[in-house]
């Protein structure tokens, strides 16, 4: 999902599929819009009491996050270079964009799976990172590694298990 810490200018990676969503997305937000604004012009010809005044102003509020949102997906169309993640180039042997990676976190004694793509389609409650050495700390620690190489995070300590290329 698409928040304020996309970048809304320079070059990121993004897969085609999420490339694709996110215009749906735009397309879903144009639409949200349009009936928040069709509810707000019915909200104004009905009687006015105090429940179609609160009514009136959670959709005026709703109207404006859509907005927000529509602006927001718009500038990243519009001002970002995307650079696709091809899955058939992605290197197997150490860790980076694309890959998923098989953890075992030495304390706890649990495997992880990680998958690091780029800031549009990172979702930490599924286990998917945005791979930006320099603001992602997992991707910092990480980067260029194999399989049987470990890092500290966080200070935690993994072992990396298996690498394998996103899909």
């Amino acid at each position: 999902m698409i928040t304020e810490r996309i970048p809304t200018h320079g070059t990121i990676p993004i897969t085609k599929a999420a490339l694709e969503e996110l215009k749906v997305q735009l397309e879903e937000a144009r639409i949200k819009r349009r009936e928040k604004r069709d509810d707000l012009e019915y909200a104004g010809v009905r009687q006015a009491d105090a429940l179609d005044e609160q009514n009136a102003h959670q959709t005026a509020f709703e109207k404006c996050m859509l907005e927000d949102r529509v602006n927001l997906i718009r500038i990243i169309l519009n001002n970002v270079s995307f650079e696709f993640i091809d899955d058939m180039t992605i290197d197997e042997t150490k860790v980076g964009i694309g890959t998923i990676v098989r953890l075992f976190d030495i304390e706890a004694k649990e495997h992880l799976d990680i998958t690091f793509l780029g800031p549009i389609e990172a979702d930490t409650d599924l286990d998917i990172y945005n791979f930006d050495p320099k603001e992602v700390p997992m991707a910092m620690a990480s980067n260029g590694l194999g399989e049987g190489d470990r890092f500290t995070c966080n200070n935690l300590e993994y072992e990396i298990l298996e690498i394998k290329r996103w899909k």
